[in-house]
């Protein structure tokens, strides 16, 4: 009869994504991680499998709870251009204190994305991929609920605001000034004011 687990998955998940966030994936070790949660390194393989394994679950959990938080006025039905401001200030915030020196854990993945296994590709692809779609669909409701948008590029711009929020967060990482990502933010503000 195999002993009952003295762990909660999820606590070692969120355990192991601070971890990753602040180090990177190379640099953390299973030694490191086994540490932190204060088991020892065969329980984290017989749950797991390998640190591999669990950067992935890593990824998937914190795309399911924190990407959730932060990208959910946008992939709301009624999501428009008020929501996408939201998603910006939300991200400056929190890299005004929680985040700075930190970013994103997919956002950090992509850049090291070409020394990864291939299977996190799809990770960091479906991460571009959601937040393009989150504010293509809050731009075309504001289009669409009282055409107060006057541009018809919609795809373009959901890029561009996809690619400055990325950059906010890489930004967030190596602990730019707050001032500089605060006028980044006063840009998007003014800029989607002017779509209108």
């Amino acid at each position: 009869m195999g002993r009952n687990k003295e762990y909660i998955r999820e606590e070692l998940l969120e355990k192991s994504i601070q971890l990753f966030r602040k180090n990177g994936y190379h640099a953390t070790g299973t030694d490191q991680l086994a540490s932190e949660f204060g088991i020892n390194k065969k329980s984290l393989y017989a749950e797991f499998g390998s640190k591999l394994n669990l950067f992935q679950s890593c990824l998937e959990h914190y795309e399911s709870t924190f990407l959730n938080l932060i990208l959910s006025p946008v992939e709301n039905q009624n999501a428009n251009l008020e929501r996408i401001k939201e998603v910006f200030q939300t991200i400056v915030k929190y890299g005004e204190k929680d985040l700075r020196g930190l970013g994103c854990l997919i956002c950090n993945t992509s850049s090291d994305r070409g020394s990864l296994d291939p299977c996190i590709g799809p990770i960091v692809d479906r991460y571009f991929e959601r937040i393009e779609n989150g504010f293509y669909k809050a731009l075309l409701n504001s289009k669409n609920s009282s055409n107060k948008i006057k541009s018809d590029n919609l795809k373009q711009i959901s890029s561009f605001l996809t690619t400055t929020l990325v950059g906010i967060a890489t930004s967030i990482r190596a602990e730019a000034p707050v001032s500089q990502i605060r006028k980044t933010y006063k840009f998007i503000e003014e800029y989607l004011k002017s779509l209108q």
